[in-house]
């Protein structure tokens, strides 16, 4: 198989996997990100979205092996040395514990003119408004539930949980 026949079958089973229903329903043990593709809005860059997985493990495994080759980045790049770098970064994190929002400004460089992720957390920290980005999520859920936005406490009520985890599924898109 030479490179290009290789770097096909890469991009197909890359973006085969983004048609896994699971991606976009969390549990309440599951990791996740908001991710979107690094493009310009004119050939479908920006539209993002959230991305839910077993583990920690599961969720970088899928940068590494997706976000390299879907959605693609420009023609004058090379997404094997992308995935190469990303390898890299996270074997490094492996050996070297390193605070999950470094990793994401690593990955962010690396993935420039692919993908951009905005967020790494677990499910727990996004429905409990642990950090910004979650309590922006949670304020951004409210105002289109025309809920309270101010509200204590953060966390969404468990009478909305249902209703949180749709609104994830459709945030960005």
């Amino acid at each position: 198989m030479n490179e290009i026949d290789q770097l096909d079958a890469l991009v197909e089973a890359a973006e085969a996997r983004w048609d896994d229903e699971a991606l976009t329903q969390p549990k309440s043990t599951s990791w996740g990100m908001f991710a979107y593709g690094d493009a310009p809005a004119g050939i479908g860059g920006g539209v993002g979205s959230f991305i839910w997985f077993d583990n920690k493990t599961a969720l970088f495994k899928f940068v590494a092996e997706v976000f390299p080759f879907s959605p693609p980045g420009p023609s004058s790049s090379d997404p094997l040395a992308v995935a190469a770098s990303i390898q890299a970064l996270l074997s490094d994190f492996k050996t070297q514990p390193t605070e999950i929002e470094k990793i994401r400004k690593k990955l962010n460089l690396i993935l420039r003119s692919y993908s951009q992720i905005e967020w790494i957390g677990t499910y727990k920290d996004m429905k409990s408004g642990n950090g910004p980005y979650p309590k922006k999520i949670i304020q951004a859920f409210r105002r289109s539930r025309d809920l309270p936005i101010g509200t204590k406490p953060v966390a969404v009520s468990r009478s909305q949980i249902q209703d949180f985890k749709d609104f994830l599924a459709e945030y960005g898109v």
